[in-house]
């Protein structure tokens, strides 16, 4: 399952590991496994533990612009070296990855024969791999369900992405001050200053067997769901939380036969369906 948290503050202050201990200590049930942190502070310098005490004593060492949290359930790589948030040997990008990359043995061989050489067996390194080879259109090439926060130092920003059906949550919060990064709505309720109240829209529209429209829309008012199919690129170089503009990196309407002749006959397209499924 695995759980992220994540905090950016344009106006760094000591009190962000504190803010990010409370919203990481909302999901203990995402990840019983391990967990690691991430603190950058405004001179893009970079600290990493796997404790939370140690992170707490981040506090004494503020202020801090981005704090990253992840609660791991081992599923690919069970070894240590596969813990995040994980980072390339430079320590110039890191990610957190909740999910699972499928067609991650096929990115590896294909990145290793571009010269990439990889510790681990987890598609979390693959992941790195892929976003230093080809950026964010990394994301059309992955196969699976997934919620990316990747934090790119070099170029100063974050970069978040959901899978194409958005299967993996991922949602956010913005006030003047600080950008908010939870796998679920109740971390972001913790630590924000928002009072939580009722967004009606999406209510009824559950109530009357309807999807939230848009889709990214949640029972809370000012908190969303990062689109399906989507990337957003977040600046940390900017003075205040800018508006989250989302990519498409893949649309169904891609992929949709226009044309009825050039559709296959409905028996063979069924038969084409169970190959792909097995």
């Amino acid at each position: 399952m695995c759980g992220i948290s994540a905090i950016i503050d344009f106006c760094p202050t000591a009190s962000l590991p504190l803010d990010l201990l409370q919203m990481h200590r909302q999901i203990p049930h995402r990840g019983p496994d391990g967990e690691g942190f991430l603190g950058l502070d405004r001179l893009q310098r970079v600290t990493t533990t796997h404790s939370a005490e140690a992170f707490r004593s981040y506090t004494a060492s503020g202020p801090w612009r981005l704090g990253l949290g992840f609660r791991w359930l081992k599923i690919q790589d069970l070894a240590a070296q596969a813990a995040q948030p994980m980072g390339t040997s430079d320590q110039a990008i890191w990610v957190l990855l909740n999910g699972e990359i499928y067609n991650f043995r096929e990115l590896r061989a294909e990145l290793q024969q571009q010269g990439h050489r990889f510790h681990t067996a987890s598609d979390t390194e693959v992941v790195l791999a892929a976003y230093q080879t080809w950026g964010t259109a990394c994301f059309q090439r992955f196969s699976g369900m997934w919620a990316i926060v990747l934090v790119d130092c070099r170029q100063q920003k974050v970069v978040l992405s959901r899978d194409r059906f958005g299967i993996k949550p991922l949602f956010y919060s913005q006030d003047r001050r600080r950008l908010y990064l939870a796998s679920e709505i109740k971390q972001i309720l913790a630590v924000s200053a928002l009072r939580p109240q009722v967004h009606q829209k999406p209510v009824v529209n559950f109530l009357c067997g309807r999807r939230p429209q848009p889709s990214e829309e949640t029972f809370f008012q000012d908190i969303y769901a990062v689109p399906a199919a989507t990337y957003a690129e977040i600046s940390l170089t900017e003075p205040c939380p800018q508006a989250l503009l989302f990519q498409p990196y893949w649309q169904l309407a891609d992929f949709y036969c226009a044309a009825e002749a050039a559709a296959p006959p409905f028996p063979d397209a069924c038969a084409r369906f169970a190959q792909l499924l097995c």
